[in-house]
């Protein structure tokens, strides 16, 4: 169960995840900006603190990837437990959500003046500040398994209840911005309601399909995200937009750096992310939803 669940995520991440930072550790060197490559070759480099990653996105990633290691763990552990699966399972979830809630009001809990820039380094970017907000993706898996009836009824209720959190997010956020972030609720809370709101869109997300003249573009970007992710601060490096909007429009700069990105991503995605995701289909079962993993 955990096992192949470990299988079939780190073969759709890392191996890309490695190739790419092999490049940057070349790109660094021959810019003479080294970075700690053990850090992040490890995930390590915001674990407990803001880093200096290879890759500078890979802050994310880094959040994600210890998600996908701690989350499956706790999961198997209350497996354990003299109680259903059912039970189990989502008392882990919620655990898992309120302990790193708490973890982060414990970085929060400061003094300091709370600028968005500290805000963004000590605790948006830091794993175990964050590791809470993909949780709720996971409670509503788990609600989508054992009451897909119910959610499909309220998924029209969800959709409006996610856009008034993520407006109510957007209002507080603008004003941390210009007044600072001082009350500690927010420092807390607006990671969790961002997330919750988020979450409460996909019961809509996933019972409507489209299918237009967007449909094949769309899917391709979806395809190739990953590969564009790894791949944008690549352009940057050699050419950031500050400077080559000093030869070219802004606009132009943007459709440069987009273009270039997208191409590179699709090329990496052909040459190698597609591939390796064939091979990871040959050794190990594809599982379709949470109830799959937890049985």
């Amino acid at each position: 169960m955990v096992g192949n669940f470990w299988i079939r995520r780190w073969f759709r991440t890392l191996p890309n995840y490695f190739l790419w930072l092999l490049i940057y550790v070349v790109m660094h060197q021959i810019r003479e900006t080294p970075r700690p490559v053990l850090l992040s070759a490890l995930f390590s480099q915001n674990l407990y603190s803001a880093g200096d990653p290879v890759i500078g996105s890979s802050w994310s990633l880094a959040i994600e990837e210890w998600f996908y290691l701690s989350l499956p763990l706790v999961m198997f552990a209350a497996m354990r437990l003299p109680m259903s699966r059912k039970a189990a399972s989502l008392m882990a979830i919620v655990a898992y959500i309120v302990a790193f809630t708490g973890v982060r009001g414990i970085y929060a809990y400061s003094d300091s003046q709370w600028t968005v820039g500290l805000l963004d380094s000590s605790l948006r970017k830091v794993v175990v500040c964050h590791l809470d907000a993909i949780g709720y993706g996971v409670l509503f898996s788990w609600l989508r398994f054992y009451h897909r009836e119910s959610l499909h009824k309220l998924r029209y209720v969800l959709l409006a209840v996610g856009f008034i959190l993520l407006y109510q997010v957007s209002v507080r956020f603008i004003h941390g911005l210009q007044s600072g972030f001082s009350e500690y609720a927010d420092r807390v809370l607006l990671f969790s309601v961002s997330s919750l709101g988020a979450a409460c869109l996909l019961p809509a997300a996933c019972t409507n399909s489209y299918s237009g003249r967007l449909t094949r573009p769309v899917t391709h970007l979806s395809l190739i995200s990953y590969s564009v992710y790894l791949a944008q601060d690549a352009f940057l490096c050699f050419a950031p937009l500050s400077t080559l909007t000093r030869t070219v429009p802004s606009p132009v700069a943007i459709l440069i750096f987009w273009g270039t990105t997208i191409l590179i991503g699709t090329v990496n995605f052909v040459f190698f992310e597609r591939p390796i995701t064939r091979l990871r289909d040959h050794i190990s079962r594809r599982e379709t939803n949470i109830g799959e993993q937890l049985t």
